[in-house]
């Protein structure tokens, strides 16, 4: 009747012998739940729980999600809602941190294998392959990691294929391209040090 939706279940191991809308756990400035001026419970928009469930429901384009609290004494069930102007305030900001430091870090492991590692970020929504971030290592070990894209945003290297595989980052902090695939630039393992592109060399 509803459609479909996502189902998010909670069990606080602090709480695990009380009733989880009891006034003692309400009261609980870190937990979940919050009391309104009508006394109706509901899921704080201000805990991380909320934040977690609307970024499920973007990811997965769910429009609801039934949020449950549970402990050995009871049970709290909430239907949230996905809210557009949370997506809109929010999603633009993690997309960019996602391309600029999360995605590089996952392909390069340069933080994890470097000593120091200095980033200064453009506030631009650019990807990998127009970023104007910089990035200067002082080891550029780097590690293979599979990589699958999902669309045109998402696509990198002299090839512009989405293709899973290894891939680098050229060390230069103006290359053009920035991220390729091994294949792509005849590498079969991780070099060790600097590594530049046959554009930057």
């Amino acid at each position: 009747c509803c459609g479909d939706g996502l189902l998010e279940i909670k069990c606080p191991f602090k709480y695990k012998d009380i009733l989880p809308t009891d006034d003692e756990v309400v009261d609980d400035k870190s937990y979940c739940l919050k009391r309104n001026t009508n006394g109706e419970i509901y899921l704080s928009t201000t805990h991380s729980y909320f934040d977690q469930i609307q970024g499920q429901m973007v990811v997965s384009e769910f429009k609801y999600c039934d949020f449950i609290c549970w402990t050995n004494e009871g049970i709290f069930i909430e239907r949230v809602y996905l809210d557009e102007e949370y997506e809109k305030d929010n999603f633009p900001k993690l997309k960019q941190f996602f391309t600029q430091f999360l995605l590089p870090e996952l392909l390069t492991h340069s933080q994890e294998n470097s000593g120091s590692t200095s980033m200064s970020v453009s506030t631009s929504n650019a990807t990998p392959s127009t970023s104007t971030s910089t990035v200067q290592h002082t080891s550029s070990k780097r590690q293979c990691e599979e990589v699958e894209t999902s669309s045109s945003d998402d696509l990198y290297c002299i090839c512009k294929k989405d293709r899973p595989g290894c891939m680098i980052a050229c060390d230069n902090p103006s290359c053009k391209v920035e991220w390729f695939h091994y294949a792509c630039v005849n590498i079969k393992r991780a070099p060790k040090g600097a590594w530049f592109c046959p554009d930057c060399k």
